[in-house]
């Protein structure tokens, strides 16, 4: 057998029953044409990508014809076939095929290269029926345009498969229907893209087929006369051609596969979370842009094939991370976990991770997906928002008691201090008075402090410079801090115009002050100074919050212990305190915080163990011009004199009242409830120069009373009093002009004060 191979070979270059020709054709030529067809089978297998398949058809066609060529050749070389039988049929049957293999190699390539689908589904179609039309219509019409043109062709005694080897004939059959192909899916593509954007290499290659039949045609007419020279240059030929199509489609795939991998990674590049995928062992296969920048450092290519352990430097965070990997690879569940990291650029985040196992094409785990993505806002916005939650849970508590309590609260102070204007000074009972009027005084604060921090205070608005309110309160921070401790006072170079409360912007400059002096024990400084300062989006962009404006500032800084990170953020809610249980209300900040943002406001705060502590709180500057200076009230003399109406629904409170006006010679008209206050006016409306009531009462309430009586007297003085909260109040409507409110409880020098105040001004 290898002696009969061995002279095979020897043989090459024969005739065209010298099987040499096909051996070596055949063996090379199907070795590119198998490598075409499994590696077009597996692409089609992995990506389900029917393109692929054409491909393997194509290249299937083309090695059975190859195989046909060599089983011809080679079975009348041993007298298997004979020669005459072989040409019967042996050129149609080779010229289909090959023409079949072309014009499905076009087919495919409109698919896979251009993704035409009914534009090459048509050039099938129209090929198929061309190449079908030239064997049956114009084959029979050459084979009688010879007989009648009396040329005989070669072997003229055989069937119609021997016209076709001559020279015109096989130049026709054999070149025709490819030629005509290639024409037709040059100019479909050429009506479809106005251009022919063809590979060359796979352009090539067809002319490589064309010279192959061309030198088959030129060699057929001379009796085989150049087989000698012809038939390695027709080797060469055939087998570069199919050498070039394999290529191509190598290089296609290849460049597809690119193509989607830089698509795939510009992709991921544009994703503003930080992706990574790693394998089994942990070693990084890829990450995006974002997390290559922020989270290691180094340039993506820089960072496939290591691990964790590579760029982290904290032994417990690289444990973590390897932890939740196995996790997640061993269960084969997502898991996820947030922490705290120092990012590239410096900041500090609070990442949440969440990691995915993925499978290779056996089922197996091939490694995880991890998305890391920064949550450090959401988080600063739920910390908001559960502040706002306690401090509505706390205010609803506060407003739910505030008007009984204060009630019961003017019943207490009320008496006391009546008490306290009647007893003698050395009266040994005194003290206990004073004891428990001080005791009632701090439980209003309590109650005033909680309602100030769940936002439900009412305001006393004013248009004033800020300036005289930090200079003017000075000494009282002095008392307030201690003499270990250095007062420096800056006030701004400019008038600050705010529309605030006076009262609680000192209350925020006490708070701030106590709080400095807490966090000095040995003694220290502390600072207040004013400025002005403009919101833009640079300021937002880096705290989260902010509307774009001009602002007061007030700075409140101390050179004390300071505090770290995790109590910084804590500082604001409520009762949270670092003191020791009996020592502190942890109500201070909070109120603070309240107060700033009742006044739309906003307050930051720096602070680093050892370092001290600095706020700022920012107010609104107002464009209005300054109608109240300072914080100080005449100290006027409290006398009597005049008709009070007095409408008030609680018993008691109406006592402590009725008592405080009858010591100070006030005549007094008494109603139970609005609907009597209206009609007591009616009956003494010529006599009555103040109306006395509570805001809320049965039957008819204080502010519809109001109106009533404004209708019998337009300018009619009313004093409202009230121990409900800021909502409930403005819900009775706005005072209008002539109208003043007092807060539950309240003094009974308080009281007589604003009374007089109001009956000696208008």
């Amino acid at each position: 057998m290898l002696q009969e191979l061995i002279l095979i070979l020897t043989q090459f270059g024969g005739g065209p029953g010298d099987p040499a020709n096909n051996v070596v054709r055949f063996l090379l030529a199907t070795f590119f044409w198998v490598v075409l067809l499994l590696v077009s089978s597996l692409m089609w297998r992995t990506t389900a990508d029917r393109r692929h398949l054409y491909f393997s058809i194509s290249a299937a066609v083309g090695a059975s014809r190859e195989l046909f060529m060599f089983t011809a050749e080679y079975g009348s070389f041993r007298g298997y076939i004979s020669f005459p039988t072989i040409f019967r049929y042996y050129p149609p049957l080779e010229h289909a095929v090959a023409i079949l293999s072309i014009i499905l190699m076009g087919y495919a390539f409109l698919r896979f290269y251009f993704s035409f689908e009914r534009f090459s589904r048509f050039f099938l179609i129209c090929s198929s029926l061309l190449t079908l039309a030239v064997y049956i219509v114009i084959a029979p019409l050459w084979v009688r345009f010879l007989d009648a043109t009396a040329r005989a062709s070669l072997n003229s005694d055989l069937f119609i498969g021997a016209a076709f080897h001559d020279f015109s004939g096989d130049l026709v059959f054999r070149l025709l229907g490819a030629f005509v192909c290639f024409l037709i899916l040059n100019s479909f593509l050429y009506s479809k893209t106005r251009s022919i954007k063809f590979p060359w290499l796979a352009f090539i290659a067809f002319f490589f087929f064309f010279m192959d039949d061309a030198l088959q045609a030129v060699n057929d007419l001379h009796n085989d006369r150049y087989a000698p020279v012809f038939a390695p240059l027709r080797h060469c030929l055939h087998i570069a051609a199919i050498a070039l199509l394999v290529g191509v489609y190598w290089w296609e795939i290849t460049r597809q596969l690119k193509g989607k991998q830089q698509f795939l990674q510009s992709m991921l590049d544009t994703i503003p979370d930080m992706l990574f995928y790693k394998d089994v062992q942990g070693v990084y296969l890829g990450c995006n842009q974002n997390y290559a920048s922020s989270i290691i450092g180094k340039p993506q290519e820089e960072i496939i094939g290591f691990t964790d352990r590579d760029f982290e430097p904290d032994p417990a965070l690289v444990e973590i991370i390897r932890r939740t990997d196995l996790e997640c690879i061993s269960t084969q569940m997502s898991c996820s976990y947030e922490r705290l990291r120092t990012l590239q650029d410096g900041r500090q985040a609070i990442l949440e991770t969440i990691k995915t196992p993925f499978h290779d094409d056996e089922g197996k785990a091939g490694g995880l997906i991890g998305v890391s993505r920064d949550i450090t806002e959401r988080r600063r916005l739920e910390e908001q928002l559960r502040h706002s939650q306690k401090m509505e849970v706390i205010g609803q508590l506060a407003g739910g008691v505030a008007h009984d309590f204060n009630n019961i609260l003017s019943v207490i102070t009320g008496y006391s201090e009546l008490t306290l204007m009647r007893i003698e000074k050395n009266d040994p009972l005194r003290l206990n008075i004073e004891k428990m009027h001080a005791a009632a005084d701090r439980a209003a604060r309590l109650t005033k402090s909680l309602l100030t921090f769940s936002r439900k205070q009412p305001l006393n608005l004013r248009v004033f410079d800020l300036n005289p309110i930090l200079h003017n309160f000075e000494k009282f921070l002095k008392r307030i801090i201690g003499e270990d401790i250095c007062l420096n006072i800056a006030l701004a170079d400019e008038p600050l115009t705010v529309s605030a409360d006076s009262g609680q912007l000192e209350q925020i400059m006490m708070n701030l002050a106590a709080n400095a002096r807490d966090a000095m024990p040995g003694g220290g400084q502390l600072t207040m100074d004013l400025s002005r300062d403009t919101i833009g989006h640079a300021f937002i962009e880096t705290h989260g919050y902010g509307t774009p404006g001009h602002y007061a500032v007030l700075t409140v800084s101390d050179t004390g212990e300071g505090m770290d990170e995790k109590t910084r953020q804590k500082i604001f809610e409520p009762y949270f305190t670092t003191k020791e249980i009996g020592k502190g209300t942890g109500l201070g900040l909070a109120i603070v915080y309240g107060i700033v943002k009742q006044h739309n406001g906003y307050i930051d705060v720096m602070s680093a163990p050892g370092d001290g502590t600095v706020f700022r709180v920012y107010i609104p500057i107002s464009d209005s011009e300054v109608k109240y200076e300072g914080i100080t009230s005449p100290d006027f003399h409290v006398t009597g004199g005049g008709t009070i109406l007095v409408a008030e629904d609680d018993e008691d409170v109406r006592g402590v009242v009725l008592d405080a006006l009858s010591k100070f010679d006030y005549d007094i008209i008494v109603a139970e409830d609005g609907q009597d206050a209206v009609e007591r006016y009616k009956e003494h409306r010529d006599r009555i120069q103040l109306v006395l009531m509570d805001i809320v009462m049965p039957k008819l309430n204080g502010r519809d009373a109001a109106r009533q009586i404004r209708q019998m007297h337009p300018k009619a003085k009313i004093l409202f009093t009230s121990g409900y909260t800021a909502d409930i109040i403005q819900a009775r409507g706005e005072l209008d002009e002539g109208e003043e409110l007092i807060m539950k409880p309240v003094k009974p020098s308080e009281l007589l004060r604003k009374m007089r105040e109001m009956l000696d001004h208008g």
